[in-house]
């Protein structure tokens, strides 16, 4: 099932509603966004997540051309990985979920990051609480797993 991502987008467009974006649970990473532990044969991390346009700027356009979802992966290990899965999972606050999209990055060298495009198009059921898993699979030998997922709580506002 595609990513049907923000209604959020049809809301904000109809300048109905304002989104917050709240991380769950703060990321194991230092304020320079890479890991405060010893470096590690194998560490793939989920550095950051944006939306183009950001949320506070959708209007009419995001309902005819859709947002982007741009989730930012980091290789923090010592070795090239290979085939990275990056997964990204909308669902309500219930935990039912609404869909999900899967993309591969080809190869991470050490030290690199690279940034994945989620394209968001469609239509979801009008809730004020969303929740937005991004997942970064682990690479085999990988041991720690901690910043290989983000949890992001959408709160959306309907105004009059």
């Amino acid at each position: 099932m595609g990513l049907v991502l923000l209604v959020l987008a049809l809301w904000a467009a109809a300048g109905c509603a304002q989104v917050e974006v709240v991380e769950r649970s703060p990321s194991s990473q230092g304020a320079n966004g890479l890991l405060n532990q010893s470096v590690m044969l194998h560490n793939l991390a989920v550095h950051s997540i944006a939306f183009e346009p950001p949320l506070d700027e959708i209007g009419q356009a995001a309902l005819r051309h859709g947002v982007d979802l741009q989730v930012r992966v980091i290789n923090t290990g010592l070795s090239q990985e290979r085939t990275v899965q990056v997964e990204v999972q909308l669902s309500l606050a219930d935990g039912q979920p609404l869909g999900s999209q899967e993309a591969t990055i080809e190869a991470l060298k050490p030290g690199q990051s690279q940034t994945v495009r989620f394209r968001v198009n469609g239509i979801l059921p009008q809730y004020p609480h969303y929740v937005l898993s991004v997942r970064v699979a682990p690479s085999p030998g990988e041991q720690f797993t901690q910043d290989n997922e983000r949890v992001y709580d959408l709160y959306v506002e309907t105004r009059p």
